[in-house]
């Protein structure tokens, strides 16, 4: 059996236990919080762009070796994420998209490694950029200081950011010069990954800014079940903490982010005086609506291949 098909049932079969298992924890925020129409279809909305970003990040970073259609990204992203999701966080997601990507649009085995270390790079320079974004607002709000200081501070730090990020590749060379096994085995891994980044500087940065993009997206679906809560947090203060939080939660240690995802949050927002269960409503909360748009996108995207017989 090819390894589209078992990943496929694999995602099916994991989707039937996460409900069985979670079901409740479900049933426990209807009964909390009745999530209002509004604001569900706003945070549903800007899940599905966050997907489509994602797809198109990677779609754009695949098609430096191989030219490939936005739709086998974007059936990619819907898997791997629905694994994540329903299964763990991390390495199902890594495994199967590097499966996915190499049987899907063709890539050799070391240009799909790169291709992840690429679209993981450019995730962590966006979470480095967003949470720099946050600590500056948040300290302009709080002292006072003037906005457009705080907008020229942002764009000389991110432009220096990205200048030494275009110089890594001298570093790593550098560091062939050095007598050390284990450093000289780390600055190879990561060369033909540099090299890349350096030929194309413009899909370089379209990809970090695609991934910011995502960013802002996830903290503004839970700015928005902030807003339906009726509760009030510093925007600025998501803006800081939402990424460091989002890469914590997805670590592969709790089947399908639950339990984390809590915890992570009660500790995240108590920095804004956010009591324990409101946290708790909020992360689940956050999950009903992750669950629902992942599974709605999985079976649009099953049924559109059934119908259509899509040739895979």
């Amino acid at each position: 059996m090819k390894i589209k098909y078992i990943i496929r049932i694999l995602v099916s079969i994991s989707l039937l236990f996460f409900v069985y298992y979670n079901i409740d924890k479900i049933e426990s925020v209807s009964s909390i919080q009745n999530i209002s129409v509004t604001y569900t279809l706003f945070s549903i909305l800007i899940f599905i762009l966050l997907f489509l970003l994602n797809a198109l990040r990677l779609n754009v970073i695949v098609s430096i070796f191989k030219n490939s259609s936005y739709y086998k990204s974007l059936d990619i992203t819907i898997i791997s994420n629905a694994l994540s999701l329903f299964v763990l966080p991390g390495i199902t997601s890594e495994i199967s998209r590097y499966f996915l990507i190499n049987r899907y649009i063709g890539p050799t085995k070391s240009q799909t490694i790169i291709t992840l270390l690429y679209d993981r790079t450019c995730g962590m320079l966006a979470t480095l950029i967003t949470t720099f974004s946050g600590a500056l607002f948040l300290y302009a709000s709080v002292f006072n200081v003037s906005k457009l200081q705080i907008i020229l501070i942002l764009f000389f730090g991110i432009l220096f950011f990205l200048i030494t990020v275009f110089q890594v590749l001298k570093i790593a060379k550098l560091f062939n010069l050095f007598n050390f096994y284990y450093l000289k085995k780390f600055s190879n891994l990561f060369i033909p990954l540099l090299l890349e980044v350096e030929k194309r500087k413009f899909v370089f940065l379209y990809s970090v800014f695609l991934s910011v993009l995502l960013q802002f997206c996830t903290i503004l679906i839970v700015y928005f079940i902030f807003l339906d809560l009726e509760k009030t947090i510093k925007f600025e203060l998501l803006i800081l903490i939402m990424p460091l939080m989002t890469i914590i939660t997805s670590a592969p240690i709790s089947f399908g982010g639950i339990g984390v995802r809590e915890l992570v949050f009660a500790a995240g927002f108590s920095l804004a005086a956010i009591s324990e269960s409101v946290s708790y409503v909020i992360s689940l909360n956050f999950t009903i609506l992750l669950f629902f748009t992942i599974s709605m996108l999985y079976l649009i995207n099953f049924s559109y291949k059934f119908l259509f017989k899509i040739n895979e």
